[in-house]
C-alpha cells in the first residue's frame, strides 16, 4: 500500500515532473519508500501509460536503488541486487553507483506510415529533468547531438556538481569567457551521385539534402555510388591534416522486407593540406527490384571521430 508520506521524487536524477506525476497517479508512488518497493517494469509501465518516454530497465533500477538509499532502509523496500556493468571480455564488474550520473537524455526513434508506401521517420530527444525536448529528422543526427550538448552547457541546470559561484566574475574569469571557442572538426556531405554502368562519365542520378530522392537504377547491374563531401578546418583541435583520415560507408535497406546491407567502410585515405573537397566511391549491385533507402556516412578519424550522414529515403530499382 502506498504510504502517507510525500517526497520530492524529482530529486532523483532523471525523474522529471511528468515522470513523478505518472508514478504518483498510476502506481500511487508518493514517497521514496514507495518507489523503492516498485519494480523496474512497474516504473516503465507507468511512463508508457502516461505517454512519456520510458526509461530503460537499468535506468529504472538505478532510480529504485537511489530511492532505497533516500528512504534510509525503509522496511517496505524490497532488496534488489544493484545493476552491474561488465567491462569488455573481462570478468570485472562495477556497481552502477560507482558512476555518478549528472545528466539524462531519452532518445526515441519514431515512424509513421504515409501514402504510397512511404514511411516518415524522426528522432525525438528529451531531457526528463526539465521536460523539454526537440525533434529531428534522421539526417539531423549531428544537430540532435549538438542540442544535447547545448542542454549540458546551459546554466548547469542538469545538476552539475560544481555550479558557477554567484557574484561578479573576476577579471581572469571574464577574459577566459571572452576567449574564442575552439573550432570543432566537421564534415559536410554535399551530394551523392549514382553511376551505371560504373565507368559512365555522366551520373544516372543525383541526390542532396534538398533533393533526397536518388532516382532509378537497374537490377543486377553494378553501380557506383559517389559521395562528395567537404571538411571544415581542424584548427583548435589536437588533430592536423597529416594524421586525419576519412572513410565512407553506405547502409541500404529494402522498404518492403526491411532487409539491410552494409557496404564498406572504404580504405582510410588521408586528408590533404589546403584541400577542402573530397569524394569516395562505393560499388554495389542490387539483387532484386524494389524501393530502397540508403544512408551514406563519411567519418573522419579525429578524436573523437567526426561523422556526417546523408539519408536518401527513396531509390527505385527495376
Amino acid at each position: 500500500m502506498p504510504s502517507d508520506e510525500h517526497d520530492d521524487l524529482t530529486s532523483i536524477k532523471g525523474i522529471g515532473p511528468k515522470g513523478a506525476d505518472a508514478l504518483r497517479e498510476i502506481l500511487g508512488v508518493a514517497s521514496f519508500g514507495d518507489l523503492a518497493a516498485s519494480s523496474p517494469e512497474d516504473v516503465r509501465r507507468a511512463h508508457h501509460s502516461a505517454g512519456i518516454p520510458r526509461p530503460s530497465e537499468d535506468v529504472a533500477s538505478v532510480w529504485i536503488a537511489e530511492a532505497r538509499q533516500k528512504a534510509g532502509g525503509d522496511a517496505r523496500a524490497r532488496a534488489k541486487p544493484e545493476p552491474k556493468v561488465v567491462s569488455g571480455d573481462s570478468q570485472t564488474t562495477t556497481a552502477v553507483h560507482d558512476w555518478e550520473s549528472y545528466a539524462t537524455f531519452m532518445v526515441e526513434f519514431q515512424t509513421r506510415d504515409r501514402v504510397h508506401r512511404i514511411v516518415e521517420r524522426q528522432v525525438v530527444v528529451r531531457e526528463p529533468e526539465t521536460d523539454i525536448g526537440e525533434s529531428f529528422s534522421l539526417e539531423q543526427g549531428a544537430e540532435a547531438f549538438d542540442w544535447m550538448r547545448q542542454q549540458l552547457a546551459s546554466g548547469h541546470r542538469l545538476g552539475d556538481a560544481t555550479p558557477p559561484a554567484s557574484g561578479p566574475a573576476s577579471s581572469d574569469e571574464a577574459n577566459e569567457s571572452d576567449a574564442p571557442e575552439s573550432v570543432w572538426p566537421g564534415v559536410r556531405i554535399d551530394h551523392v551521385e549514382l553511376y551505371q554502368p560504373p565507368k559512365s562519365q555522366i551520373p544516372l542520378a543525383r541526390a542532396d539534402e534538398d533533393h533526397p530522392n536518388l532516382g532509378v537504377a537497374r537490377v543486377k547491374e553494378p553501380v557506383v555510388l559517389r559521395i562528395e563531401f567537404a571538411r571544415d578546418s581542424l584548427e583548435g583541435t589536437d588533430d592536423s591534416d597529416a594524421d586525419v583520415t576519412y572513410v565512407g560507408e553506405i547502409y541500404i535497406q529494402a522498404w518492403d522486407s526491411g532487409a539491410a546491407v552494409h557496404i564498406g567502410p572504404t580504405a582510410p585515405a588521408p586528408l590533404v593540406a589546403d584541400t577542402e573537397r573530397y569524394a569516395v566511391e562505393i560499388r554495389h549491385a542490387f539483387d532484386a527490384p524494389g524501393l530502397y533507402r540508403a544512408q551514406c556516412v563519411i567519418t573522419l578519424s579525429t578524436e573523437p571521430p567526426t561523422s556526417e550522414l546523408l539519408e536518401i529515403p527513396l531509390l527505385q530499382v527495376h
